[in-house]
């Protein structure tokens, strides 16, 4: 039986040898899925990692002859693909923030305007974090990204991301005593 691994060199081999577009769709059609899920987590709004997806998989076929086959292709893939969710998100200079959930909903009007001036301050504070600290709060609390996870997207080593979260919830706590 042959792996999936072992399918992919056949598919990317078509392609480079014979430019073989069937081949290449079955490329797109066994990642598609996944990457559009992982560049919404990092981008926030599913349109915009489905064009991002549609440029990683444009970008990869005319790199395919630089796709070293020493590690996976989805590995490679995901790479163009977060490299340019993150270019995207450097281009509109704020991190995607959705309303978070953390806040719930009270019968006490009170109650909910305390909450909405809460949650508009919250958001006022964490808008004036660097750029990598509000980006690995949004990663992680937003789209719920492991430590991990953020490490592998971003390029950066997981003690930096930890950093990174800890100098972070710091200064948030530090700027919410006002």
């Amino acid at each position: 039986m042959i792996t999936k691994k072992e399918q992919e060199l056949v598919y990317i081999k078509a392609v480079l040898d014979h430019d073989d577009q069937e081949a290449f769709q079955m490329l797109v059609e066994r990642y598609q899925v996944g990457l559009i899920g992982h560049l919404t987590r990092i981008v926030g709004d599913q349109e915009t990692a489905e064009d991002l997806a549609q440029e990683a998989f444009i970008r990869s076929y005319r790199k395919l002859h630089k796709y070293n086959p020493q590690y996976a292709y989805s590995t490679w893939l995901y790479r163009i693909g977060t490299n340019l969710a993150f270019s995207h998100l450097r281009k509109k200079s704020t991190v995607p923030l959705e309303e978070p959930e953390m806040f719930a909903s009270d019968q006490n009007v009170h109650a909910e305007a305390e909450t909405s001036e809460l949650r508009a301050n919250v958001r006022s504070k964490i808008d004036k974090l660097p750029a990598n600290y509000k980006r690995v709060v949004a990663m992680h609390y937003w789209h719920g990204m492991s430590y991990e996870e953020m490490a592998s997207a971003t390029n950066v080593p997981v003690g930096t991301i930890k950093t990174w979260m800890f100098r972070a919830k710091a200064k948030l706590k530090e700027d919410l005593k006002d």
